[in-house]
């Protein structure tokens, strides 16, 4: 696993994104009070803003779309081991757990 990707969180996303939106915010209320000329500089500012904001939110996703990827064959392959090294333990867990989804569904279905 990268280091960047172990470093990507949710919250570190979400308030990037924040960020990018409160930024966009204030260059639109600044290109509506602007006139003329100044109007058009501030749409090239907030143009060159959104698209730098927008780079780095797509780098940090797609940082943390590796992240749990790896995780999730991480997960998968130890897994897998588990089933391979214990195949009757594996198939008791499975039996459990389908008789405990079982009997829920009895139970709501016996409500309605």
């Amino acid at each position: 696993m990268t280091q960047y990707a172990k470093e990507v969180t949710k919250d570190q996303l979400v308030e990037e994104f924040n960020g990018v939106i409160a930024d966009t915010g204030q260059l639109l209320k600044s290109a509506a009070t602007a006139g003329g000329e100044k109007a058009g500089a501030a749409g090239a500012l907030l143009s060159a803003s959104l698209e730098q904001g927008l780079a780095r939110t797509k780098q940090r996703l797609r940082g943390f779309q590796l992240s749990a990827a790896e995780k999730t064959q991480a997960v998968a392959k130890t897994t897998d081991n588990y089933v391979h090294e214990r195949p009757w333990q594996a198939i008791g867990i499975a039996a459990g757990i389908s008789a405990v989804v079982g009997l829920a569904t009895a139970l709501w279905l016996h409500r309605r």
